[in-house]
């Protein structure tokens, strides 16, 4: 008598992956349709706060010095000189072109303004996502070097603690020790120079990796918790399998998983986040911009920032999406 053998394939079938493509690319337009509402929602909430400032929002910006003309000047450059809602169709009609305004104080293009400090907070950000993460994986991954229930539960302790303490306290102990201190670092500014600007871009990079370390470190420490009680885990531990194997081969591939989600969730806060950093080292990066344009009561710069950093976070969100996706073929078949 004869036996058939079946083969159950654990690779996703062509239809499988179509299906998850498609998917795909329903995320993709629900997060083309998420900037859009993200966008008209701070268009119309700042035109609106702008009208409910008490008595005549251009007198308040230019002060009780201003001419006529010079108010009647502003009035027409926000948009109140029109009716609510041709202000915001207005505005929702540059920004569709490109044009997110022009600053009151230097008349230089809202987007010119961005462009020349974004690169400079992103460099920030990038370096210190790239510290955090190698800050965070040895500390996390520490369960799977035989760590115990004590020695979790103090890393854990440190981390809330790290968490805890405000990041612009972080940055001026940084500043004290490796600056006034020790001189490894200037104590603030920026450098055009490509190599002379790690000089000072390390030091405030290292300030923004300890805000997001303890997240970091509290995700990869739960996920390799949980991963080193898994049967597969487990069968490889008693076949004999080294620390290293076991980490690069089984615990690395799915620890990383919730890390790109945490990445693009860390790209999105710390531009905001490095408004205290910048303004602490003294960083020309958005957040000067901003503070500079809230001392200035320049209207139109804090509107296009802040319109900007909201399609900048739609755009981080879906990239990480994307990425997640592609790195996870489950999701696409699930």
């Amino acid at each position: 008598m004869s036996a058939t053998v079946e083969v159950i394939s654990t690779t996703p079938s062509g239809h499988g992956r179509q299906r998850g493509w498609k998917r795909l690319m329903r995320r993709v337009a629900r997060s083309v349709l998420q900037l859009v509402i993200v966008v008209v929602l701070i268009v119309v909430g700042t035109a609106v706060l702008v009208r409910l400032v008490p008595g005549d929002p251009a007198q308040s910006i230019l002060g009780m010095q201003a001419t006529p003309e010079s108010l009647a000047a502003l009035r027409a450059q926000l948009g109140l000189d029109q009716q609510l809602s041709s202000q915001i169709l207005s505005q929702l009609s540059g920004l569709m072109h490109g044009d997110f305004g022009t600053s009151m104080t230097t008349q230089r293009p809202v987007i010119s303004m961005v462009g020349s400090a974004l690169p400079i907070t992103l460099s920030l950000v990038v370096t210190g996502i790239l510290f955090a993460l190698v800050i965070s994986f040895p500390l996390g991954l520490l369960p799977a070097f035989g760590m115990g229930r004590r020695g979790i539960h103090a890393l854990r302790i440190s981390m809330v603690v790290l968490v805890a303490i405000p990041s612009f306290l972080v940055g001026i102990y940084l500043l004290i020790l490796f600056s006034v201190q020790l001189h490894w670092a200037p104590a603030g500014g920026w450098s055009k120079d490509g190599l002379n600007a790690l000089r000072y871009l390390w030091l405030p990079s290292l300030a923004l990796a300890l805000f997001m370390t303890p997240i970091f470190v509290r995700s990869i420490e739960r996920e390799t918790t949980r991963l080193m009680g898994e049967e597969f885990v487990e069968a490889a531990i008693s076949r004999g399998i080294s620390r290293v194997s076991l980490i690069t081969r089984h615990l690395l591939p799915n620890v990383l998983l919730p890390v790109i989600t945490l990445v693009g969730f860390s790209m999105a806060v710390l531009i905001g986040g490095a408004v205290i950093i910048e303004a602490l080292y003294g960083i020309p990066g958005i957040g000067s911009v901003v503070v500079t344009a809230v001392g200035q009561r320049d209207y139109p710069v804090i509107v296009g920032v802040t319109v900007f950093t909201g399609i900048f976070t739609v755009v981080i969100s879906l990239i990480t999406d994307v990425v997640y996706t592609i790195a996870d073929p489950r999701v696409r078949v699930q």
